[in-house]
Order: structure tokens, then C-alpha cells, then sequence
């Protein structure tokens, strides 16, 4: 706990709104600090977050965690709303990350409170959520329940002042930090998503499985979509898909988590299989049955923001991809080597034929992807 003396000067009168509010409410905020936490307290994180995706959590919150502790760094984790449990946290840790926190004001009140107690802020995200009009421009929102588009571009202000709040920022992607300063993060720092331990476990096990599984004639090509806001998306890939069914009969669409079909595909509905969302493991156990995977995105700075998490989950089982030619996919895949990029439908059509009809090249690309 760090120790305080009282005041005798007068509140500076260009402190931060929530901290006068805050010293209004109550005297122990009239006190003074008499050195930061992180000259007194071994290094500590506080992690203030939105845990309930999954995936999400697992790639931006749980993995840094998981490297911390493996360097002897204390983590504690606390969701966004715990409000009172984080000012407690607060006295006791030596940085504060907010991932994906909102900014409503008590929670504001929480990153102006570290810093009354010189505990940098770091606000951190992984998907540009905090830019109505490049949000707009994503052609998935539009797709969405009125509603539920409507709650969605509600938040957009809220992660706004969240990111103005804090001291520096982190983003998943170079293009996403870019947009974090643009929008008036003081400086951006990038930390990519990767492969942890249970990635890399669960990933073993799926490729044993793969490789002893029942034997079939046909081609599964899978899609994994992490939300319902990828109808979109899926639709940049659509009519060569489509078009690569008509002709190979062989072809099986395996498609998981929630995702709208356009019509085009009722005429395949014995050669669609759909799976409903599912545990880490078992989406790598799944994605592991496919002989080919799909990572569409509409070419939009929204999507060039994005990670090439698809492409590298994938990879890690040998899986060969096909994916749209967004920043984060182009850095890492080599067209017809490790990956094959595609934007046209012309591109689609012959990136998937060539895999769908060439089992030796489906076993090299993915096995130059898993390298």
C-alpha cells in the first residue's frame, strides 16, 4: 500500500475533471503521493478488461499474462465493471492496461485515479473500434440487426475517450497503431498476436489427429467466423467459392461459428457443414479435419488494421490458406509459397482450384506455412 501525507497546498487547478470530482467525494483524495508505485513496488500489472471474448482475451489479455509470470511479474486481471476492486488494485500495482475498457465515466475516474498515483495507463486494442467513420465504412455493420449496429457504434466514443485518457497505447497491428495516434493516442506501441503454450499444444494434438483420421476422396475447405458481424467479408470469397463448387463436386464448405450464406450456396446444402461456436481446442480440432483455409476480408483500413490470426492458426496445423491481401496477411504470406493471397474473384477461383485439385501443393504450402 503506498503511504500518503496530507496536503497542506491547494488542489493545482489544471488537474484532470475526474480527479477533482473524485477529491470532492471523498479526503483521501486530497492526498498527496509522495513517490510512484513503480519506484516502491516490484513491477505489478493490473489488467482492466473485457474478458468476454474468448478469443479476443486469449490473444490480447491471457498470453501476456502467461510471458509475465514466466519473467516473474505479478498479473492481476479485473473486469472493466469491477470498478471498486480496480481502485483498490490500483494502490498496489505499478502499470494499469485497459484492453478494450469503454470509457464511461467512472472508468475514466479510474485512469485519472492512476494517475494521481503515477501508475502509467495504457489503453489497448485490437480491432479500430474507436473511428466512427472508418467503422462505418465496414461493410459488415450494415449487415447487422438495427439494433445491434446501433449498440455497437454507440461504443465508438466511449473506447475514444478511453484511448485519449491513457498515457500510451498498444495496438495488435502497425496500421491500427497508426489510427490509435490519429485519434489521439499520445504513442503507440505494437505487440502482434502469437502462439502460446496451449496454442502450441493444442495445435500438436490436432495435427495427430489430422494425420490419423478416416481417409476421405473429398476436399473440405473451412471458414471460422469469430462473430456475426463477417457476412461481408465472407462475401469477397462467395462467387469464386461458388463457382469452385459447381465444377468439383468433391468440395465440402465446413463453416464455424455464425455466418449468413448468400443464396447462391442453397443449391450446395449436402456439401455445407455448419458448427456452432466452440472451446480453443476444439476449434483447432476442427479446423484440423479442412484441407483448406478461408480468411476473407473486404479491402477496407478497418480490415488493414486487423491481425493475421486466421492465417497463423492455420499455419501452426499446416493448413494451407487463402486470404485477402490485407496488411497484417501481406507481411507475413509469400503468394504461392506459404499462403496465397487473393482480391478479385478470378483470384479466389484460381488460388482455390489450384489447391483443391493438387494434393501434393495443399501438403507443400502448408507445410512451408508451418515452418
Amino acid at each position: 500500500m503506498l503511504t500518503a501525507q496530507p496536503s497542506a497546498a491547494a488542489a493545482p487547478a489544471n488537474l484532470p475533471k475526474p480527479i477533482k470530482e473524485a477529491q470532492a467525494t471523498h479526503p483521501l483524495y486530497n492526498e498527496s503521493i509522495i513517490r510512484p508505485a513503480s519506484m516502491m513496488l516490484q513491477p505489478r500489472i493490473l489488467f482492466v478488461a473485457e474478458v468476454s471474448l474468448a478469443q479476443c482475451a486469449k490473444y490480447r489479455v491471457w498470453q501476456k499474462v502467461e510471458y509475465f509470470r514466466k519473467m516473474g511479474v505479478d498479473c492481476t486481471v479485473l473486469e472493466w465493471w469491477r470498478r471498486d476492486e480496480i481502485r483498490n488494485a490500483l494502490q498496489t500495482h505499478s502499470l494499469a492496461i485497459f484492453y478494450r475498457t469503454p470509457g464511461y465515466p467512472e472508468s475514466l475516474k479510474l485512469i485519472a485515479e492512476a494517475r494521481r498515483l503515477n501508475v502509467p495507463t495504457i489503453w489497448e486494442v485490437d480491432d479500430l473500434i474507436f473511428d466512427e467513420q472508418t467503422y462505418r465504412a465496414n461493410g459488415n455493420i450494415d449487415l447487422l440487426e438495427p439494433s445491434l449496429r446501433d449498440s455497437v457504434l454507440a461504443g465508438v466514443p466511449l473506447f475514444r475517450a478511453a484511448l485519449q485518457a491513457c498515457d500510451y497505447a498498444i495496438a495488435s497491428t502497425e496500421t491500427l497503431a497508426t489510427e490509435m495516434v490519429r485519434a489521439g493516442a499520445k504513442e503507440a506501441f505494437v505487440i502482434e498476436n502469437a502462439l502460446d503454450t496451449q496454442t502450441l499444444i493444442a495445435a500438436q494434438v490436432a495435427r495427430s489427429n489430422r494425420q490419423v483420421r478416416e481417409e476421405y476422396s473429398g476436399v473440405r475447405i473451412v471458414y471460422g467466423s469469430g462473430s456475426k458481424a463477417h457476412d461481408a467479408d465472407f462475401q469477397t470469397a462467395a462467387k469464386a467459392l461458388a463457382k469452385l463448387m459447381t465444377v468439383n463436386q468433391d468440395v465440402e464448405l465446413h463453416i464455424i461459428g455464425d455466418l449468413t450464406l448468400p443464396g447462391a450456396f442453397d443449391v450446395f446444402a449436402n456439401r455445407v457443414v455448419r458448427r456452432p461456436f466452440v472451446d480453443y481446442e476444439t476449434y483447432l480440432l476442427q479446423l484440423a479435419e479442412a484441407d483448406i483455409s478461408l480468411a476473407p476480408l473486404e479491402p477496407t483500413i478497418f480490415n488493414d488494421a486487423k491481425s493475421n490470426i486466421k492465417y497463423l492458426e492455420a499455419a501452426v496445423l499446416g493448413l494451407p490458406s487463402v486470404c485477402s491481401p490485407r496488411a497484417a496477411f501481406r507481411a507475413e504470406i509469400e503468394h504461392g509459397v506459404n499462403g496465397f493471397l487473393a482480391e478479385s474473384e478470378a483470384d479466389w477461383l484460381s488460388a482455390l482450384t489450384q489447391l483443391v485439385v493438387d494434393k501434393n501443393l495443399r501438403a507443400q504450402v502448408g507445410s512451408e506455412a508451418l515452418q
